[in-house]
């Protein structure tokens, strides 16, 4: 019998653009539409065309093909390459990382053929994360759990599309109830003041202008001298895509400055750089390095806390003086108001005093 040789065929529909695999067995012509991204219908079709090699010439009869968990993680996660944002891509590389070595430890077994992967392992390894992380860390908070499971589960999703399984092992875990609080914490005054006396002066600057304009950590990073308006009167910041880095909801938008951010630029502009704040080595900012400066001070003063809570203090700080929670949406550049609300429970003085205009 001729070996089967599969192709991929691009087919152009009004919903756009899909991948097909186009091949015949015994005489019977198959078509199967695989989907819009053609590396995907490629590594099938190198499989498929692996598996007639040997021998297999029907799909119902390829048999299950093991592989090792590290190999796993590294086709998984070339598959999301340039799909997802790089920081979704990092969280999920440090969530997959932590299980990995966690099985390797503890099941080394199971790292060589994830098919021996059960449910049980991956309980255990939640209850690890929760009391006795891998590092030496604080243990793991719920809801950074619960993202851990989410990333298991999309992680064998994908083991199950390439035939790797035949079930998913995360699919019945369970999220971890958590109750999370609906208020979003700030730093009061006095944190606020033991935080800037501490912290190295280099960083003092930075952590201040994320006070005065609420902006996101990669935000601030990217901001470039070229995305900064000094208008006298009508001074202000856009913030938009800049190379690789994308915003976080795929949009741009453009805030005012308070006078203190304004007095922050100021400083900055006598170093010539491309972005408006660097690293002390004279390039782009690492993402961890703003938490590390920050976290020698929270340690040491035992403050909770991290980099994302200058923006809630700053949205709080709005609040209470009294503005509106869509005006804060709109600083923030929140998609919906559902995540500013979170800051509703500041304007309740504001809003009795609403109440009582009635009379």
């Amino acid at each position: 019998m001729r070996i089967p040789q599969v192709k991929v065929k691009k087919i152009n529909r009004k919903s756009g653009i899909i991948y097909q695999l186009d091949y015949t067995v015994d005489g019977k012509r198959i078509r199967t539409s695989v989907g819009p991204r053609k590396y995907e219908a490629e590594i099938i079709a190198a499989k498929l065309n692996a598996d007639f090699a040997l021998g297999q010439f029907g799909i119902e009869n390829v048999k299950q093909k093991s592989t090792q968990l590290a190999q796993l993680l590294t086709e998984y996660l070339f598959s999301k390459k340039n799909i997802i944002r790089p920081s979704s891509e990092i969280r999920y590389k440090n969530y997959l990382t932590q299980f990995e070595q966690f099985i390797s430890i503890n099941f080394p077994q199971c790292a060589l053929d994830i098919s021996k992967i059960s449910e049980h392992h991956i309980r255990l390894c939640i209850n690890h994360l929760l009391e006795d992380p891998i590092k030496g860390d604080k243990p793991w908070s719920k809801r950074t759990v619960n993202d851990f499971i989410i990333a298991l589960r999309m992680l064998f999703k994908y083991a199950l599309k390439q035939k790797y399984l035949n079930s998913n092992p995360a699919l019945e875990i369970e999220k971890i109830p958590c109750n999370p609080s609906t208020d979003a914490p700030f730093y009061d005054d006095k944190e606020l003041e033991i935080i800037f006396k501490h912290i190295d002066p280099f960083w003092s600057d930075f952590f201040n202008f994320l006070l005065y304009t609420g902006l996101r950590k990669g935000e601030l990073i990217n901001l470039k001298w070229e995305n900064i308006d000094l208008e006298p009167g009508n001074e202000k910041i856009h913030i938009r895509a800049v190379g690789d880095w994308k915003t976080k909801t795929g949009r741009q938008r453009t805030l005012p400055l308070h006078k203190k951010a304004i007095e922050l630029v100021s400083v900055q502009k006598t170093i010539k750089q491309d972005y408006l704040f660097i690293s002390k080595t004279g390039v782009i900012i690492h993402p961890d390095r703003p938490y590390h400066a920050l976290k020698a001070v929270l340690k040491t003063f035992k403050i909770e806390g991290d980099v994302h809570k200058f923006r809630h203090t700053f949205a709080s700080r709005l609040v209470m003086a009294g503005a509106s929670l869509f005006d804060v949406k709109e600083l923030l550049g929140h998609t919906d108001i559902q995540s500013t609300m979170v800051y509703a429970h500041l304007s309740q003085g504001h809003m009795r005093k609403i109440v009582n205009m009635m009379y």
